[in-house]
């Protein structure tokens, strides 16, 4: 469902909102799962798997504008999507490794930006940037709390941590120019860039503060282990 205007004042800018709801039914990958002892393990399926559900939430406008007598345009996007009946599924190398279990609930956030136009003239380049953050939640993990000399005092749930495609951010430049008195001679120059991907499980270690310190009981490291 979609809904899309454009301003009575300002016929340059236009605005759109949208939600909606989307079933992913398993594909083979995700069915498939190891059992028995690590030696000797052998390949089986969960038929009985349901299909992954995420719910949508999308706002988002365009600005066209001149500048420089040249035309140029602005489109931007926010999102939010939240996901039920997740799969997860790890990274080893190339490999994904689904845990064949619909044990996760996860969610995805962030914005997309985009500049388009003539920066050089007669040739269309662009600058796009985005910004996301998504976690999920398994259902009965947990992890072991430590006192302040580390001896292990309890367990408390893991709660949300980064997923595999967790990347912060992502900046796109797309330049493009033709010869002088030819324009069907074209070059482009394309550049990408990335922040990274979580690569290991979060080694999170909850560790009670001292009696005299200030501030709360707990205090939670995405780092190494430290208390």
């Amino acid at each position: 469902m979609q809904y899309a205007f454009t301003s009575a004042r300002n016929p340059r800018v236009s605005w759109k909102a949208a939600a909606g709801v989307y079933y992913q039914p398993p594909f083979y990958r995700e069915l498939r799962y190891q059992s028995g002892a690590p030696q000797a393990q052998q390949g089986e399926l969960n038929l009985d798997l349901r299909a992954q559900r995420s719910l949508h939430f999308i706002v988002g406008n365009e600005l066209r504008f001149t500048k420089w007598g040249r035309p140029f345009r602005f489109t931007g996007e926010a999102y939010y999507k939240y996901l039920t009946d997740v799969v997860p599924y790890d990274i080893d190398n190339v490999r994904l490794r689904y845990f064949a279990q619909n044990n996760a609930t996860a969610y995805a956030a962030g914005l997309d930006a985009r500049v388009s136009g003539e920066f050089i003239p007669g040739t269309e380049s662009w600058f796009s940037l985005g910004v996301l953050t998504t976690r999920e939640n398994l259902k009965d993990d947990s992890i072991n709390t430590f006192d302040a000399d580390g001896n292990v005092t309890g367990r408390v749930p893991k709660g949300y941590i980064r997923r595999p495609s967790d990347q912060r951010l992502n900046l796109g430049v797309f330049l493009q120019d033709n010869l002088p008195g030819n324009p069907s001679l074209k070059g482009y120059v394309n550049l990408v860039f990335g922040t990274g991907l979580p690569f290991s499980p979060p080694t999170t270690r909850i560790c009670a503060a001292p009696a005299n310190s200030p501030g709360p009981t707990s205090a939670r490291t995405w780092a190494l282990p430290r208390c």
